[in-house]
């Protein structure tokens, strides 16, 4: 995926595997980062980081419909087929 991933990076994209639709802050409680570490990886582990650089690509925050202030983490496409790679290296 990339070499330079962070071992904050691999928690929270855990943290949203096993809890798709997570807020930032459920996932923060879960991995105890704080809400603005966590907010800042997840933007990395998105399609394009908070600054402007392109991102992994391997979650997706979409905003939450009952409260827009939240944002519900999952995981996109290529997150899944990484997961699911990750889980063959385990087997």
């Amino acid at each position: 995926m990339n070499a330079e991933m962070q071992a904050q990076q691999m928690a929270i994209f855990l943290a949203v595997v096993a809890r798709p639709g997570s807020t930032i802050t459920d996932l923060a409680n879960v991995t105890g980062h704080s809400t603005a570490s966590v907010s800042r990886n997840v933007a990395a582990l998105s399609q394009t980081h908070r600054k402007g650089m392109p991102g992994l690509d391997i979650l997706i925050a979409k905003e939450d419909v009952l409260d827009r202030r939240n944002k519900r983490i999952s995981l996109t496409p290529k997150g899944m087929r990484v997961m699911a790679a990750l889980e063959a290296l385990l087997n």
